[in-house]
């Protein structure tokens, strides 16, 4: 059997607890380190020694390599969201990831250590600690948005404490405008010229806003059911929004706000948050499935985006074999 597409991640079994399935798993900047964050409230932080050993075995006839993590941080609930520090690097003082975990603080959490830098605490209306469903730094990491119900709060990432800045994405709870429920999703546009940021909700909206002041400039109807995820394309022309129960993506060019692209096939009939994103060049949009199989679309086929159709499938494999591993 080859395991040329396969890479596996796998948790340090302790002897009073059984694995832990992974709910989700993100690179790094640089690509030096991933991390995944788990059903047991950990999140696990694996780094390029690791994965070397897995680039150099003879894939064709070995099975893939077991990666230990270098630092663990416990969350002690579940975690909702994760990201890491723009410019972090293996060798760089910034090489952290934001860390949001149920009825706790954000956390900043050192990926050589799994110590806890600093934390970012927020408070609902009777002063009780509330942890955003989304998290999303700006391009410089100089503050982060984060998603609650009916508003964003924005942190400064130097300034450890409460937000700066609060915006409601609708103007008030009885009120039929703007965006409502909770924000689930936010994507921060790759373009510096751009200076916008997308908020997905699960009310099933897309919402697209200034960085400067958090103006709402669009609002559409995207999914019938709550957004799940938001990807831009690298050069920031297009938006990607996923949903739970929902076996569709949907692929929007927001320079002509509420234009519908294309709407890209996949099978997601669960609520769990199924992960895509793009290539580092733009020419592939990449899904997981329900099914355990991974598509990889080529988004320079079929005339797309200007024809409107769906891009080619370029290809699939299975990459989940079982509940206690991850294949990234």
């Amino acid at each position: 059997m080859a395991w040329s597409t396969q890479l596996v991640a796998q948790q340090q079994k302790q002897p009073s607890s059984p694995l832990s399935p992974h709910r989700s798993a993100k690179w790094s900047p640089d690509g030096s380190a991933l991390f995944t964050a788990s059903d047991d409230g950990h999140l696990r932080i694996y780094h390029a020694s690791s994965v070397s050993t897995w680039l150099t075995c003879d894939r064709e006839h070995e099975p893939p390599s077991t990666l230990s993590p270098t630092s663990s941080y416990n969350a002690a609930e579940s975690v909702y969201d994760a990201c890491w520090y723009p410019s972090s690097t293996s060798d760089s003082g910034g090489h952290c990831v934001l860390v949001s975990a149920r009825d706790h603080p954000i956390g900043l959490v050192d990926a050589w250590t799994g110590a806890l830098r600093c934390t970012y605490p927020a408070r609902n209306d009777v002063d009780e600690v509330v942890a955003p469903n989304a998290l999303a730094f700006s391009l410089d990491g100089s503050r982060f948005y984060a998603g609650f119900d009916g508003c964003v709060r924005v942190f400064d990432t130097a300034a450890p404490g409460a937000c700066v800045a609060l915006h409601p994405t609708t103007p008030s709870r009885a009120s039929r405008e703007g965006q409502k429920g909770i924000i689930s999703a936010i994507a921060v546009c790759p373009d510096p010229g751009a200076g916008v940021y997308a908020t997905g909700s699960f009310g099933g909206t897309v919402g697209l806003y200034t960085e400067e002041n958090s103006t709402m400039l669009h609002l559409a109807d995207a999914h019938r059911t709550g957004v799940t995820q938001l990807a831009f394309s690298p050069d920031g022309k297009y938006l990607v929004s996923g949903g739970r129960r929902d076996n569709e993506l949907i692929a929007w060019d927001i320079r002509f706000t509420g234009k519908t692209l294309a709407r890209v096939p996949r099978l997601c009939t669960g609520n769990q948050r199924m992960a895509f994103g793009f290539d580092a060049a733009g020419n592939y949009l990449v899904t997981g499935q329900q099914n355990g199989t991974v598509l990889v679309y080529d988004v320079t086929s079929n005339g797309f985006p200007a024809s409107g159709r769906s891009p080619a499938l370029a290809t699939a494999f299975e990459a989940h074999g079982c509940t206690c591993t991850l294949n990234k």
